[in-house]
């Protein structure tokens, strides 16, 4: 089965992007959109399951839009969007576990937002939390690396980490371990 991802990661972009640069910044994000994918943005539902390339896309289309291209203002817009989507009820049930907890949940994380290909494993070090992803053929793209750490330090963040850090340890193309200092 080819791997799919929850719309809710484009009705978040969508609600940030509208937000944070309005509708004409999501019109050329939409026109940076292969022809078949255009539209996708308009009314995004959050339940529905998409294509993995999909999301591929809209990666590669919002870091060509909205940053200057380096892995530092993708990371910082990723994770923004992150805390967008995770919305205010559910951040402040996060508030109110630890960054190690909330990591410990990745792996049920995954398993809401994915379906077909993918493991994460979760491992608790004296010092970080090393999370390990695993059959997931899509971090030969450098979107994907990043999107992960945006996405840990956006959940930690949530969990009341003030300066979250997640570096990649290694790679390959499906395969990422990331380690997390919180």
């Amino acid at each position: 089965m080819a791997s799919e991802v929850k719309g809710i990661w484009f009705e978040s972009t969508r609600g940030w992007l509208l937000r944070t640069h309005g509708p004409e910044a999501l019109a050329r994000v939409e026109q940076r959109l292969a022809p078949e994918l255009r539209g996708l943005l308009r009314d995004p539902m959050a339940s529905q399951w998409y294509p993995e390339s999909a999301l591929a896309e809209l990666l590669a289309a919002t870091r060509a839009e909205l940053t200057d291209g380096s892995a530092r203002g993708f990371v910082a817009m990723v994770e923004d969007i992150t805390l967008d989507g995770v919305g205010r009820f559910f951040r402040l049930l996060l508030s109110l576990a630890s960054p190690g907890f909330v990591l410990r949940k990745v792996p049920v994380l995954w398993s809401r937002m994915r379906r077909g290909s993918g493991r994460v494993e979760v491992e608790t070090l004296s010092d970080r939390v090393r999370v390990r992803y695993s059959e997931f053929p899509w971090f030969n793209d450098e979107n994907y690396r990043l999107m992960t750490l945006a996405t840990i330090q956006g959940i930690c963040r949530a969990a009341g980490s003030r300066a979250p850090v997640a570096e990649v340890v290694q790679w390959s193309h499906d395969t990422l371990d990331v380690d997390v200092f919180s």
